[in-house]
């Protein structure tokens, strides 16, 4: 930002100390006291300097700052040598449409009806939008406290307050999530993909809760619906996310040669990528989907040791990859699963105590009235060994 300032005192005009004194309404006199101006005065000498100014050179700074001072605060800029006027400047804070901007041109509109009715519009515009962000914030503070009933209330309320908000739907539909109220998570996720469907970042929550729920036939449809959806993609988070959360539970036909062809490329596009373990895992389970068991083991076992599965992933000699309970849980059951396919009973079992051990000391309870943050990671790796236990005898 740039401020005008005034020009040189040196310079100053004969006018400038008698504007003063009709502003102030007192001089000093003779003896160094100050005494009133009658109002007629002052008002006389404005109206001389202001017929002064017009009828001089506009070139010179006095002249050009003194006709700012003096001209109707309707058409006055914002300053002497600016082209914006006041009113302009209102507009353009009031475009803006932010609390701090609405709030300035509340203070510079003055009396001005019609300003203040486009502001007030403004300002419940404003309230709209922004609302539901604190009502989301406010909630999350509540549930974190332990008061979920009154958390699940800010949450209704936010949705409430902006029904074509896709965050509201987002935020308690996790919150249902953490609750292990399934049934309204998977409503809230539906609602959220069907507002924005290209939003990759909806499918998993959505199938998750589609599969802890138990609505297998909606949950086969969804699958069918998103991987001609994002067919086309070759993005490997979004590749990585769709291809997981359509091979949760078996998967067949075009539907199955698709979401493999999406783990591959994953795989492929996200060497490099932070999560390059988990398109591994991915990759690793859309081989046990179509059969391919020796293959499935292979990738299992590197995933089960990070740096073998991504020796690329280093900063400064040191692996990027870690152990993470839930993949980990899951890799040993699609060992175990494949490998009594391959008919080792013996390392199946194995494979399938190491997964239990896993699960049974860290995933929590599904039947707790609240899961927290966790909860959700391990449905995948609760419905693989919901299928391994089926499967192994």
């Amino acid at each position: 930002m740039v401020w005008d300032i005034a020009p040189p005192p040196s310079s100053c005009p004969d006018w400038l100390s008698k504007l003063a004194e009709s502003i102030g309404g007192e001089r000093l006199n003779n003896n160094g006291v100050f005494e009133e101006i009658a109002m007629n005065d002052r008002s006389r000498v404005l109206a001389e300097i202001r017929d002064t100014l017009s009828h001089s050179d506009g070139a010179d700074d006095w002249i050009v700052w003194g006709r700012w001072f003096l001209s109707h605060p309707a058409f006055r800029t914002i300053s002497p040598f600016s082209t914006v006027t006041v009113g302009q400047y209102i507009d353009d804070l009031i475009r803006e449409q932010t609390q701090e901007s609405l709030a300035e041109a509340e203070n510079l509109a003055d009396g001005n009806s019609e300003l203040l009715r486009r502001i007030t519009a403004g300002l419940e515009g404003f309230e709209r939008t922004n609302r539901p962000t604190a009502l989301r914030e406010n909630a999350r503070l509540l549930e974190n406290q332990g008061k979920l009933a009154e958390a699940e209330a800010k949450y209704g309320e936010a949705v409430g307050l902006a029904p074509q908000d896709v965050l509201s739907y987002e935020a308690r539909g996790a919150f249902f999530a953490r609750c292990g109220k399934w049934q309204e998570a998977t409503a809230d996720f539906s609602k959220a993909t069907e507002l924005a469907p290209g939003d990759y970042k909806n499918v998993m929550p959505l199938a998750l809760a589609l599969v802890q729920s138990g609505k297998l036939e909606a949950y086969q449809r969804f699958r069918g619906r998103i991987l001609a959806q994002f067919n086309d993609t070759n993005d490997s988070v979004v590749c990585g996310e769709i291809a997981a959360a359509c091979l949760i539970l078996p998967l067949a036909g075009h539907d199955l040669a698709a979401a493999s062809a999406m783990a591959e490329t994953a795989v492929n596009r996200g060497k490099y990528h932070p999560d390059a373990i988990y398109y591994q895992w991915c990759k690793g389970l859309a081989e046990y989907r179509t059969g391919h068991f020796n293959s499935a083991i292979e990738i299992e076992r590197k995933v089960l040791v990070p740096d073998n599965a991504a020796p690329n992933l280093h900063v400064h000699g040191v692996g990027l990859a870690t152990t993470v309970p839930t993949r980990d849980a899951s890799a040993h059951l699609l060992l175990a699963m494949a490998q009594w396919h391959l008919n080792r009973p013996d390392e199946a079992r194995g494979e399938l105590l190491k997964g239990a051990e896993i699960i049974d000391s860290q995933m929590p309870t599904f039947d707790s009235s609240y899961l927290g943050d966790k909860g959700r990671e391990w449905i995948l790796p609760h419905a693989l060994w919901q299928e391994a236990k089926e499967l192994i005898q």
